[in-house]
């Protein structure tokens, strides 16, 4: 390794032909790659050597690869992306210009030598690492040097044709990827050849996708109808980067194709990427797709496989596509569904917290529906009892958590609750069957009870506040109290209250006996004698009163 260092340094190209020749083994690449740049740091002007260099990293590239996940040309690529090499490049056009050419020439031969031995795991390594060495070879720019723009030119278009060129001996190679291919251009006769002389119609490429999944993302009808007819599957394939022909025709918005599968009895349910078809079209807005989806019993709040467990109404109301939220709001979306925004302390938003002022006025239209589906003589239902509100309180108690941390969803709620309720109590006032009206106060007396239930942390509200809203409810309240009469205080006689009689104390009397006798008071009239004998109700003479009275 140090002699080849130095050889490489000095520029002794015959020496380090020698020393490269005697080292065969595949590892010595990397010294290789090393000695790249050192010959152009000691001296740019002995291109010969890094010539030789290149052609021989080219040449002993090759499989197996370590680690697996890079390329056969990862040590040349390194080379080629060292500060050192990259700086004198940008100083020297003709090095450049060297770099290139060499490097077109060296995988020019490779190629013909690999289409002639016809090895498809050798051919797929070449392509790969041919399209990693044209991404780095692009990346060689400078301003210095007098290179011209027709040899840049030429050598990019030689790595290039390198590229189809194994491409395409790849194909050849398999007719499975020909059908595929085939399929994503549109070319239904091929196709249709292809499929005629046995070809299986359900293969697949490395990255799992069938001619039917490339047909569907490209949108080519007449390619996929002939697939359907021949068998074609389309559910249940593997999940690699692809996914169903459903999912990816309903994300790409091709309608005619979704209604081709749904037709077939697609599953569309399936999940893909952890999302339904349903809910990738809802988040591209894709109108006609939604529709058939729906049409065909999608599952509207069915949310993602994921810690955010999004859902199509959600995520439709973020990206703002009216259309798509008023579908899916028709469907039975769950207008007060939570979705998690941050999984780690479950801090949870609704529909209401993202949505613009069309989608808002939706939302509150679906949510005074549900509201009024639970009250009695507004919701058409006939099963519903008077004054009763039981299932109003049970939906409050199932959205509570969504109340405490959505503050539009509940000052929606109240307000709505508010307006429902007095449209609800005039038309039974109006009405004036007193027994109704009776239970009608019992329920909204409990209906006010249950009010702490839409306590949040605040929020805007449009059409009431807190207490407002309160206020309003308990204002009901006393409308029907005041109807019913029980507001009213009954009248109670006044009864003047006469004091009880008090008893005279000793010393009362001792004054009035010393007032009788200096003569200042009339002592009391004894008595009259009557003979009973002789008495008679006409001869009875009444007794006077005394004149004198003195009052004590």
């Amino acid at each position: 390794t140090q002699a080849l260092s130095d050889a490489v340094g000095l520029g002794y190209l015959d020496i380090v032909r020698v020393l490269v020749a005697a080292n065969t083994d595949v590892a010595l690449g990397r010294e290789i790659g090393l000695s790249l740049f050192y010959s152009v740091i000691y001296n740019r002007k002995r291109l010969p050597v890094c010539k030789f260099l290149l052609e021989t990293m080219v040449q002993r590239a090759k499989l197996p690869i370590q680690p697996p996940d890079e390329t056969i040309y990862s040590f040349l690529i390194n080379a080629l992306n060292h500060e050192h090499l990259k700086s004198c490049c940008d100083r020297d056009g003709g090095l450049r210009a060297a770099i290139r050419a060499s490097l077109a020439a060296a995988l020019t031969e490779k190629k013909k030598v690999l289409i002639e031995e016809n090895n498809l795991e050798n051919l797929q390594a070449e392509l790969a690492g041919v399209q990693a060495i044209q991404l780095q070879v692009r990346l060689l720019q400078g301003t210095g040097g007098s290179i011209k723009k027709t040899e840049k030119k030429q050598s990019m278009v030689k790595i290039e044709k390198c590229m189809v060129d194994l491409q395409e001996k790849i194909n050849s190679a398999m007719p499975e990827m020909r059908l595929i291919e085939a399929a994503h251009l549109g070319n239904l006769d091929y196709v249709q050849s292809l499929v005629g002389k046995g070809v299986n119609i359900n293969c697949q490429d490395e990255l799992g996708r069938t001619a039917l999944y490339r047909a569907a993302r490209a949108g080519h009808q007449a390619v996929v109808a002939f697939l359907l007819e021949h068998d074609a599957v389309f559910d249940d394939l593997p999940e690699q980067r692809g996914g169903a022909p459903l999912y990816i025709a309903a994300q790409q918005g091709h309608a005619p194709i979704v209604d081709m599968l749904i037709a077939k009895k697609a599953n569309i349910e399936q999940v893909c990427r952890g999302a339904r078809a349903l809910y990738i079209a809802a988040q591209q807005g894709h109108e006609p797709v939604v529709a058939s989806l729906l049409s065909a019993g999608a599952d509207v709040n069915a949310a993602t496989q994921s810690d955010n467990a999004f859902v199509p109404l959600y995520v439709a109301t973020f990206q703002n596509h009216v259309p798509v939220v008023q579908m899916l709001v028709d469907a039975g979306a769950d207008v007060c569904v939570s979705v998690v925004v941050d999984p780690l302390v479950d801090t949870r938003i609704t529909p209401f917290d993202k949505a613009k002022p069309e989608v808002a006025r939706i939302l509150n239209d679906a949510l005074d529906k549900k509201i009024r589906s639970f009250i009695p003589g507004l919701s058409g239902r006939e099963d519903l009892k008077t004054g009763d509100y039981s299932a109003l309180i049970d939906y409050f108690n199932s959205k509570h958590t969504y109340f405490f941390q959505s503050a539009k969803l509940k000052d929606a709620m109240r307000s709505l609750l508010a307006l429902a309720l007095k449209e609800r109590v005039e038309a039974l006032i109006h009405a004036g069957d007193q027994e109704v009206l009776h239970l009608e106060l019992e329920g909204l007396q409990t209906i006010a009870s249950k009010m702490s239930l839409l306590q949040g942390k605040g929020g805007t509200l449009k059409l009431f506040d807190e207490k407002t809203a309160m206020k309003e409810i308990k204002g009901l309240i006393e409308r029907l109290r005041d109807v019913l009469g029980l507001n009213v205080v009954p009248m109670v006689p006044v009864v003047p209250v006469v004091p009880p009689p008090r008893n005279i104390t000793k010393i009362e009397q001792a004054a009035v006996s010393a007032l009788q006798t200096v003569g200042l008071l009339a002592p009391p009239p004894a008595p009259p004698v009557v003979n009973v004998g002789a008495i008679s109700v006409n001869n009875l003479k009444k007794s006077e009163p005394d004149a004198e009275m003195f009052t004590l």
